[in-house]
C-alpha cells in the first residue's frame, strides 16, 4: 500500500510546507516499507474543533500535525506550568529578533493548540465504532513540525511524552522512533476516508524548491501578469502592488521570492519601514529588515547650528556590499513616505525616507524595487507621499519605468467588520465620502457606551499584564490616550498618579538594555515593545543649563524593574524619561535640547567606544502608558479586542478621506471584536434642508447642434467660422428673413461665445439689423444657446422673432442634457426607493447644473421636487444633497413624507455631521 496522500483544498492550508513534508515522509515509507495514509487539511463539518494541518495513520501510530513556518532558537518555558500558560517565541541568531510563535486565532501557544486538536480527535474516535475499537486516543502523537533550522532552548516537560517538536529534517527519526499500539489496516483506512473525504494528492511536480513555490502560491492572473512583465524587463524598473488583503499581498511577495532565481537575481532583500514594523511582520512569518537599519548608519554630521542646538544628521550607508542586480522588496510600503520626518536635534539623511531609499538603491544600477502595500491604510506622512502612490514615485524617479497593479476593493460578506472595511476602501477608490454606516448584526462590530467602556477596561486591565496586551483602546489624539491611561491607573490598578508597579508601558524609541554582568550582550529594545513595571527603584534629576534659556531645564529619570512582555517575559532594569512619560504629546524643544546635552555629557565622561550600548542612562526609554494608544501607533499590530473612539473633534470633519483612512486603519488592527464609541455616521442627506416654495423651474434651454452641416456655397465667403453651429444658425436664419427683405451683409466673431450677424433692412440702405448668436463651450459642443435681435425700431420685430423661434423648432435643435454625476443618480435612486416604500412614485424630469428636478406622484396628486447637490471635494460637498425645494403641490402629504424621509436619514447626526453623544471618559 505504501503512502497514500489525500488533501482537502483550503486557503488557510500551509501548502508549501505540506509539499516538503510529503516528499520526506514518502522517502521514509519507501525506505522502511511502511504503509499509511497522510491527509492534508483534514476537515469534517461535524467536528469543526479538529483543524489540524495534517494527520498521519501508519504501521506504528497516529500523528496529528501542525506546521510552523519559523526558524531560529525556540524559547519554550522551562517550568511545567508556564509551558502551557505562556506564549512561545523564536529568536533569530543573527540579530536576536524575537518573534512570537502564533498558534492560530484561539490559542496561547502551539502545545495548547495541538492538545485541543487531540481532545477533538478523541471525540471523533469515540463516535466511530471502527476507530473506537482500534485506536487508543491517549497514545496519539501530536507534533509541531517547524520549517527550521531550529534549536530548542529547553526540553519538553516529561509529563507530555506524546507531544513532539521537530524540524522538517528530523521527521524521519520521529517516525522511526514512534512505536505504539495504534496500528494501521484497511478498516482504519476506509473509516478515516469517510470521516475526512479528500481528493487524491497530485504529486506531478519537480522537487526543485523554486517550482514548488510557484505551484503552491496562489496569485491572481492580473497580479501575476504584472509581476512577470516586471521581472522580465531589464534594468532598474519599479513595481507597485496594492491590495487591502494582507494574505494576498504576502502571496505576491512569496511568488516574487520564488521566481527570482529564474531571472538571475542574485539577492532579494525584504525590507519595511522600521524595526517596530519588522517585529510585527515577523509575527505573520515574514522576515524584513528595517529600512533605517538597512540604508542609514554612515558617519554622523552636524548641521550649521550653534552649540547645543546642532542637529545630528545620520548619513546613508555605502551600497558597496549590495549586488548591482539585487531586488529590494518593501513590505507594508504604505508606511514609507517622502514626507519630512525629523526632530529638532536628529535627522536621518534628508529626513525623507522614501527619497533616501531610492538614492541608496542607486538609480544608475540595475537594482529592481518592489513596493507592496495597503492603499487604504494610514501612512507615516500624507498618503500622497507614500511609496505606493505612483504619481509620487514618478516625481522622484522621473524616467524610470513603474509597473503597477491594484486589486480593487470588493464587497465582503465575511463579517460586518470586513464589510465596513470594504465599504471604506471603495469610498476611497471612488473619492466619494457621502456614506458611512455600521451594521452590528454579527457581533464583530459593537457600539459601546461610556458605562460599558469603563466596565470593559476594568475587566481587561484590573491586574498587571503578564503578556503583550490582547486588548487596546484607540484614539486619534495622544492627549486623549493620556487621559484614559491615567483613568486606568486610578480606577483599575489604583496605583496612584506616578509611575508605579503594575503599569503597562510601550517603547517609543530603540535602545539597548546594557548587560551589567559582563557575560552577556546588550539586549535591544524596539519601538513598540511592551513592558509591565514590577518595581520603582530610584529617581534622578538633572538640571541642564542651555544657552539662550533663562533657567535650567529639569530632566527627571526613574529607574524601574520591568517584565519585558515582548522579550520572552524576561526581567530587567531600565531608566525611563519622566518628562516624556508625563507629557500629553511630545517633548518641548528645550527638553529635546536638554536630553541631547545630557547624553553628550555622559559620552564625554565615559570616553568609551561603545558607551551608547553600555550606559543605561544614555539608553533611557521614551515610554508611554500603553492601555490606550493612538491608531497611528497601533498600525501593524493586532489585538483580539479594540475600543475606538470614533469622535475626533478635529477641524477636518468626517466626510473626507482622512477620516475614512483613519477608521479603516483602526478596524484593521482588530482581529476580534471592534467596539466603537460615538460612531460617526455619514449620509447624503445629513445636512439637507426641506422647504416649500412658490417658484417653479424653467426647463433647460435648447441648444442648436448641427452635426455635419455644410454651409451653402453662396454663404461660404461671408460665413467662415470655426464654430459650425454658429455658421449653420446664421445661414438658416438668413434663409428665413431674406423673403422679408433682410439681406446678410457681414458676420463678426466677437469672442469664443458670441458672433454677430449684420443684415441690411428694407427701410434704407444705411440702416442695419444686428442679430447676436450666443453659443456654449466645449463640454456642450459649442451649441447655440440663444439668438437675440439687438434693439432696432425700424424693423418688423415680430417677423424676426418668429424666424428665431422657427430655428429652435427645427429638427436640428435639441435639448443638451446636463450630465448628472453617477454618484448623485445613485443617491436619487435610493431616495426614490424610500418614496416607493411609502406609496409614492418619483421620476426624474430633467437636470440642470447642481440640481435635479423630480416629479413625485400619488393617487391623490403630485408635487415637483428640486434637489440641490454638491460636487466639490475641497468643500466636502461631493455626493451630498444639501437642499430640497418642493413646489407645484397638489398633494400635501408628499411634502410631509419627504420631510420624514430626510429626518430619518438624519437621526444619527446634528448639523455638523457629528454625533451628539457625550465624549468618552471626558
Amino acid at each position: 500500500m505504501a503512502l497514500e496522500v489525500l488533501h482537502q483544498q483550503a486557503a488557510t492550508h500551509e501548502n508549501e510546507q505540506f509539499r516538503r513534508v510529503v516528499k520526506i515522509i514518502d522517502t521514509i515509507f519507501k525506505k522502511h516499507c511502511y504503509d499509511g495514509i497522510l491527509i492534508g487539511n483534514p476537515f469534517n463539518e461535524n467536528y469543526r474543533r479538529f483543524r489540524a494541518d495534517a494527520i498521519l495513520f501508519f504501521n506504528h501510530g497516529v500523528v496529528i500535525i501542525d506546521f510552523k513556518d519559523y526558524a531560529g532558537q525556540l524559547n519554550i518555558p522551562r517550568d511545567d506550568d508556564e509551558f502551557k500558560s505562556l506564549p512561545w517565541r523564536t529568536e533569530n541568531a543573527l540579530d536576536h529578533q524575537i518573534i512570537e510563535v502564533k498558534a492560530g486565532a484561539h490559542f496561547l501557544n502551539p502545545f495548547l493548540q495541538l492538545a485541543s486538536y487531540r481532545t477533538a480527535f478523541r471525540e471523533i474516535v469515540e463516535h466511530n465504532p471502527i476507530l473506537k475499537q482500534k485506536i487508543n486516543p491517549a497514545r496519539v502523537c501530536i507534533v509541531n513540525i517547524f520549517s527550521g533550522p531550529l534549536k530548542l532552548s529547553n526540553r519538553i516537560p516529561g509529563k507530555y511524552p506524546y507531544y513532539k517538536i521537530v524540524q522538517e529534517s528530523e521527521i524521519g527519526a520521529l517516525l522511526y522512533d514512534l512505536n505504539n499500539d495504534n496500528a494501521f489496516d484497511e478498516e482504519i483506512a476506509k473509516a478515516i476516508k469517510k470521516i475526512f473525504p479528500s481528493d487524491e494528492y497530485i504529486q506531478d511536480y519537480s522537487f526543485d524548491i523554486g517550482i514548488i513555490h510557484k505551484q503552491d502560491i496562489i496569485v491572481g492572473e492580473g497580479a501575476k501578469s504584472t509581476i512577470d512583465t516586471f521581472m522580465q524587463a531589464g534594468g532598474n524598473d519599479l513595481l507597485v502592488l496594492t491590495s487591502m488583503d494582507t494574505k494576498e499581498r504576502d502571496n505576491w511577495a512569496k511568488y516574487i521570492f520564488s521566481i527570482a532565481d529564474n531571472y538571475g537575481i542574485p539577492e532579494v532583500h525584504g525590507l519595511c519601514h522600521s524595526n517596530r514594523i519588522s517585529r510585527q511582520l515577523g509575527q505573520r512569518g515574514i522576515e524584513a529588515s528595517s529600512l533605517y537599519s538597512f540604508i542609514y548608519g554612515g558617519n554622523g554630521t552636524s548641521e550649521d547650528k550653534e552649540d547645543d542646538e546642532a542637529m545630528q544628521v545620520i548619513s546613508l550607508h555605502s551600497d558597496a556590499g549590495l549586488d548591482k542586480r539585487a531586488l529590494l522588496m518593501v513590505y507594508d510600503a504604505h508606511l514609507v513616505s517622502r514626507s519630512l520626518s525629523q526632530t529638532d536635534l536628529l535627522r536621518f539623511g534628508t529626513g525623507r525616507l522614501l527619497e533616501d531609499f531610492i538614492i541608496f538603491a542607486n538609480p544608475a544600477s540595475e537594482r529592481k524595487i518592489v513596493f507592496i502595500g495597503d492603499p487604504y491604510m494610514l501612512s507615516f506622512g500624507t498618503s500622497d507621499d507614500s511609496a505606493i502612490n505612483v504619481a509620487n514615485l514618478q516625481t522622484i524617479c522621473r524616467n524610470r519605468v513603474i509597473h503597477y497593479y491594484h486589486q480593487p476593493a470588493c464587497d465582503s460578506h465575511e463579517s460586518c467588520k470586513e464589510s465596513l472595511k470594504c465599504s471604506l476602501a471603495k469610498s476611497m477608490d471612488a473619492q466619494l465620502f457621502n456614506n458611512l454606516n455600521y451594521a452590528f448584526d454579527d457581533g464583530t462590530i459593537v457600539e459601546i457606551e461610556k458605562d460599558a467602556i469603563t466596565k470593559k477596561m476594568k475587566e481587561w486591565f484590573m491586574s498587571p499584564l503578564q503578556q503583550e496586551p490582547k486588548q487596546s483602546v484607540l484614539f486619534f489624539k495622544k492627549s486623549d490616550c493620556q487621559k484614559t491611561n491615567l483613568w486606568v491607573k486610578h480606577h483599575c490598578l489604583n496605583n496612584g498618579e506616578e509611575l508605579a508597579a503594575g503599569d503597562l508601558l510601550i517603547a517609543n524609541n530603540n535602545i539597548c538594555i546594557p548587560d551589567e554582568t559582563g557575560f552577556g550582550n546588550p539586549q535591544r529594545v524596539l519601538n513598540g515593545m511592551y513592558f509591565t513595571v514590577k518595581d520603582v527603584l530610584e529617581k534622578r534629576r538633572e538640571p541642564i543649563s542651555i544657552k539662550g534659556y533663562p533657567r535650567p531645564v529639569l530632566l527627571s529619570f526613574t529607574k524601574i524593574s520591568v517584565k519585558c512582555l515582548s522579550l520572552s517575559g524576561q526581567d530587567t532594569e531600565i531608566w525611563v524619561l519622566d518628562n516624556y512619560l508625563d507629557c500629553a504629546d511630545e517633548l518641548a524643544k528645550e527638553e529635546q535640547i536638554a536630553v541631547n546635552v545630557f547624553i553628550n555629557r555622559c559620552i564625554a565622561e565615559q570616553k568609551k567606544r561603545y558607551s551608547r550600548e553600555n550606559d543605561s542612562l544614555i539608553n533611557v526609554l521614551y515610554a508611554k502608558y500603553a492601555w490606550a494608544i493612538t491608531v497611528h501607533k497601533a498600525i501593524g499590530s493586532e489585538f483580539d479586542n479594540v475600543i475606538l473612539k470614533g469622535f475626533r473633534a478635529e477641524n477636518d470633519g468626517i466626510c473626507n478621506e482622512s477620516y475614512f483612512r483613519w477608521l479603516y486603519s483602526g478596524l484593521s488592527v482588530a482581529a476580534g471584536v471592534f467596539h466603537i464609541a460615538q460612531p460617526q455616521y455619514v449620509h447624503p442627506f445629513m445636512n439637507c434642508t426641506v422647504s416649500e416654495t412658490d417658484s417653479g423651474v424653467n426647463p433647460p434651454k435648447q441648444l442648436l447642434i448641427y452635426d455635419g452641416y455644410k454651409v451653402p456655397s453662396r454663404f461660404t465667403e461671408m460665413v467662415a467660422l470655426n464654430n459650425v453651429n454658429a455658421s449653420a444658425a446664421i445661414c438658416e436664419l438668413t434663409k428665413l428673413v431674406e423673403p422679408s427683405g433682410y439681406i446678410l451683409e457681414e458676420v463678426k466673431p466677437c469672442n469664443d461665445y458670441l458672433t454677430k450677424a449684420v443684415f441690411s433692412v428694407p427701410q434704407g440702405i444705411k440702416k442695419k439689423l444686428v442679430i447676436d448668436f450666443h453659443n456654449k463651450g466645449a463640454k456642450d459642443s459649442y451649441g447655440i444657446s440663444a439668438i437675440r435681435m439687438e434693439p432696432n425700431e425700424l424693423v418688423d420685430a415680430t417677423c424676426i422673432k418668429q424666424s428665431i423661434e422657427t430655428i429652435f423648432a427645427q429638427a436640428v435643435s435639441c435639448n443638451k442634457p446636463v450630465e448628472t454625476p453617477g454618484y448623485i443618480l445613485e443617491v436619487v435612486n435610493a431616495f426614490g426607493e424610500q418614496m416607493k416604500e411609502r406609496g409614492f412614485k418619483l421620476k426624474v424630469v430633467f437636470s440642470k447644473d447642481y440640481q435635479i428636478i423630480c416629479k413625485a406622484t400619488s393617487d391623490n396628486g403630485n408635487a415637483t421636487l428640486r434637489l440641490w447637490y454638491g460636487t466639490s471635494m475641497e468643500n466636502h460637498s461631493k455626493g451630498f444633497v444639501n437642499k430640497i425645494e418642493i413646489f407645484d403641490i397638489t398633494d400635501t402629504t408628499i411634502a410631509n413624507e419627504v420631510r420624514k424621509i430626510v429626518l430619518i436619514n438624519q437621526q444619527n447626526y446634528n448639523s455638523d455631521g457629528k454625533n451628539d453623544k457625550a465624549q468618552l471618559l471626558q
